[in-house]
């Protein structure tokens, strides 16, 4: 009795992880299954799942083509996903030259490729999601600074500018890196899927590990999941002249002199924003403007996300 339980509730669980990808049109792996199961009941081997998928195909609830698994009558999803992931390979390269270039600029601490490239399943007019962790003091300088550049070399997107150009709408200060304050209640799918398929291209000694550490609260709903770590196709390092130019820019910007341009920043930043309110106005959760997060998605899709993939959940009678 006790196995059959538990076999229901791993069935649960893996139908709810292969639904939600189904709404990105992304079929998943046995080890995608495996480490992105939502909220198991228990730990599950890998050789549990692989026999849950199995027993799942066999029984028609889900869909095996080439190795990947997804809902019935989405099989042509994995064609989908093949293509995508060509796409997004050629969109990383871009995302590397661009942080190859970014590095330099003083007090950006982490660089990280999120969204459909960060986990390759980019569309070809996509763009390019960077989220970037900035000194704490600094986090306004850090934008003006980023966006100076990234549009100076022609990386940057804006206006009809949009394909294979970075999006710079997402910064947060190295002391606070918890990100649960700004999660959706009672729980947001998209959040948590998009904290743990964020691709660190490159790091400043062990930020990234802190950002990791201070978001331990996403292993409540994938208790099996792991951070990624790129491997050295897909992250930068620092050499002697990156290293020097942004040292050089922090000792000039440290002190009393860098209060100041941060005041500055800020102010200059906020005229902007004030001309096109919308969001940041009405307080949305899309738009956050403040000294420890500068966040200016107008279109926030974690809401959506959430409703739909609970409306799946209800049409497999998972809830």
């Amino acid at each position: 009795m006790n196995d059959q339980k538990s076999d229901a509730a791993l069935t649960r669980s893996l139908l709810s992880t292969v639904a939600f990808f189904d709404l990105a049109d992304f079929p998943l792996a046995l080890f995608e299954v495996y480490k992105w199961l939502w909220q198991p009941d228990r730990h599950y081997t890998l050789i549990e799942v692989d026999r849950a998928l199995h027993d799942a195909v066999v029984t028609k609830t889900l869909a095996r083509v080439d190795g990947f698994y997804c809902l019935p009558g989405r099989e042509r999803i994995v064609q989908t996903r093949l293509a995508r992931y060509q796409i997004a390979e050629k969109k990383f390269n871009v995302a590397l030259r661009a942080a190859r270039v970014l590095r330099v600029v003083p007090f950006v601490r982490c660089i990280a490729v999120c969204n459909t490239v960060g986990y390759s399943n980019a569309r070809t007019a996509s763009d390019i999601d960077f989220f970037i962790i900035g000194r704490r003091g600094r986090l306004w300088l850090v934008r003006l600074l980023v966006t100076a550049l990234a549009s100076l070399v022609g990386y940057r997107r804006h206006g009809r500018k949009i394909t294979d150009r970075v999006c710079l709408s997402f910064y947060v200060a190295d002391d606070a890196l918890d990100l649960s304050t700004i999660a959706l209640t009672p729980f947001d799918p998209y959040l948590v899927y998009w904290h743990l398929t964020l691709t660190p291209v490159y790091a400043r000694s062990d930020t990234y590990d802190q950002f990791c550490r201070a978001n331990q609260w996403v292993y409540n709903f994938l208790p099996q999941a792991t951070p990624v770590r790129a491997n050295y196709r897909r992250t930068i390092a620092d050499y002697g002249i990156s290293t020097a130019m942004r040292s050089v820019g922090e000792w000039l910007l440290s002190g009393i002199f860098g209060v100041w341009c941060e005041r500055f920043s800020q102010m200059l930043q906020m005229v902007k924003i004030h001309y096109h309110p919308a969001p940041a106005v009405r307080g949305e959760r899309s738009v956050i403007v403040n000294s420890a997060m500068l966040k200016f998605h107008e279109v926030d899709r974690r809401a959506a996300f959430r409703a739909g993939w609970e409306t799946k959940r209800h049409e497999l009678g998972l809830v």
